[in-house]
Order: structure tokens, then sequence, then C-alpha cells
């Protein structure tokens, strides 16, 4: 029998030569080397831990805290309109997803629950793509 670090191991180089990681890899080396993306991010940050702050509060209301999700929501908008973050977010976007499967599959296997489910089309329902 194969020796299951030996194979944790392959899983692990398999992942760094994905096309996934590949393209993440690339799009992180493009938004750090852009100078206006790393300003964005830096008054992104700021304004997001001034948020986090402010919805810290004891005395916080349901409409004050929406207003703050929907200022982060903006703040985030803003960021991606750079066309080197939205590249790294969609890149990381899909390299999550590519781990969140693996992750799920290992886990299906790790529990005994190896069937391969029936896809709904609804994601927060799927224990991985097939």
């Amino acid at each position: 029998m194969e020796n299951i670090y030996d194979k944790a191991r392959e899983l692990g180089q398999m992942i760094q030569n994905s096309p996934e990681m590949a393209a993440m890899a690339e799009a992180d080396k493009k938004q750090l080397a852009d100078p206006q993306a790393q300003e964005m991010i830096k008054a992104y940050n700021l304004v997001r831990m001034n948020l986090a702050r402010k919805a810290q509060s004891d005395n916080i209301t349901k409409e004050e805290m929406d207003k703050i999700r929907q200022e982060l929501t903006d703040e985030f908008t803003k960021l991606t309109e750079n066309q080197n973050i939205a590249a790294y977010v969609n890149a990381k976007r899909a390299f999550d997803t590519m781990i969140t499967a693996i992750n799920d599959i290992l886990s299906r296997y790790i529990t005994g629950d190896d069937q391969p489910h029936a896809c709904t089309s609804d994601c927060s329902t799927c224990g991985g793509c097939h």
C-alpha cells in the first residue's frame, strides 16, 4: 500500500501545478506590481477597518449595520474596477473553488459518504462538483 503522506505530497504538487494556482500567482504578481492597485487596496483596508470598528459597537441598529454592509460592498466594487485587482479576485475565487471541491471530496471519503450526489444546480446544497 502506498504511503498516505506520499499521496498528500503528490496532491500538494498537483495543486501547486494546477492552472488555477498558476493563474492566481500571475494575477497576484500583476496586482502587486500595480501602484494604483496597491493604493486602492490600502484605502479599501482602511475603510474596512473603520467599518468593522463601527459594526462592533454595542448599540448598533440593524439599519446602521445594513448601511455598513452596503458601504463595504460599494468600496469592494470600486476596488474591483481596477483590472489587475479584478483579475486577482476572479483567479482567487477559482482557486478557492477548486480547494473547496477537493476538501469536500476528502471529507466525503473520510466520513464514508463517498457516493456522488445528484446535482441540484444549487451550490448551497452541494458537496462538490462532479
